[in-house]
């Protein structure tokens, strides 16, 4: 059997009963406990001024190895080489270009992007 498209809301236990033509029965009891788990990107901060740092972490509650390997997109594009600490992407002195919808996801796991979060970049020069 298999699940796709799950979310948290799908977290729950399961049971299977096997029916044959023999009238034989199998139950799958006690049944098995489904946990679903989201990927969050959390943004620090969300708005800033040409400059300054942002920090994007990406978290996860499920165990995903000893040591993952996180992947950043920017507007749907994954970032090639980006500056990152473990889970966290760093944007240092950031212009405009840096300016956009922001994602990410474990290595191995692509499918299940986090949901996008937007950073806001303010332009403080003249005639911007």
């Amino acid at each position: 059997m298999t699940i796709t498209d799950l979310t948290e809301k799908d977290s729950a236990e399961y049971k299977f009963r096997l029916i044959t033509t023999d009238e034989g029965r199998c139950s799958g009891l006690p049944g098995m406990m489904l946990t679903v788990t989201d990927i969050l990107l959390e943004m620090d901060p969300t708005s800033v001024s040409e400059g300054e740092r942002v920090t994007l972490r990406c978290r996860t509650k499920c165990t995903v190895g000893l040591n993952p390997t996180y992947i950043w997109y920017k507007n749907g594009q994954r970032l090639t080489n980006p500056i990152t600490s473990y889970n966290s992407l760093i944007l240092d002195q950031v212009s405009s270009e840096d300016a956009g919808n922001y994602s990410c996801a474990v290595e191995g796991l692509e499918r299940i992007l986090s949901p996008e979060e937007t950073l806001t970049v303010r332009c403080e020069c003249m005639g911007c």
